[in-house]
């Protein structure tokens, strides 16, 4: 429990010191000491008022952006480390979207949603956002 506990507060830190897309360099992924068995595939949004699950085998992140707003408001999504991830955006305007620390991108039309296939490879949190619109969509810890 405390490894758990001292693997979220570095991660936490890690997020703290994280900057936006105005810095070429992405940021260090966090790395994780714990694994956890991968429990059935399920499709989860991120949201504030109610916590994403704290681990999925295989999800699908959804989030819609309408006139400079994200929804569900911006949140972390904690995803089991190996899994695949499917993160669908739709955007009211076309825009790119960006993950940080696997340095994938997306390109986004105008009213249609995007999907993204991202095998989560890497332990740590990385903030997902539009590109050009600099917005944070969700930040995806991996563990």
């Amino acid at each position: 429990m405390r490894t758990r506990l001292a693997a979220v507060a570095a991660a936490t830190a890690l997020v703290a010191l994280t900057v936006g897309c105005s810095s070429d360099e992405e940021p260090a992924a966090q790395p994780s000491s714990t694994t956890t068995a991968a429990p059935a595939p399920s499709t989860t949004t991120a949201s504030a008022t109610t916590p994403p699950p704290t681990t999925e085998a295989n999800q699908v992140i959804s989030v819609a952006v309408t006139a400079g707003t994200v929804t569900p408001a911006p949140a972390a999504v904690d995803v089991t480390l190996g899994s695949t991830v499917v993160i669908e955006v739709t955007s009211d305007v076309v825009d790119e979207l960006h993950v940080h620390g696997y340095d994938k991108t997306l390109a986004l039309p105008a009213g249609q949603p995007a999907r993204l296939e991202l095998p989560a490879t890497i332990p740590g949190q990385f903030e997902v956002e539009l590109h050009e619109g600099g917005q944070l969509l969700f930040t995806l810890r991996v563990s």
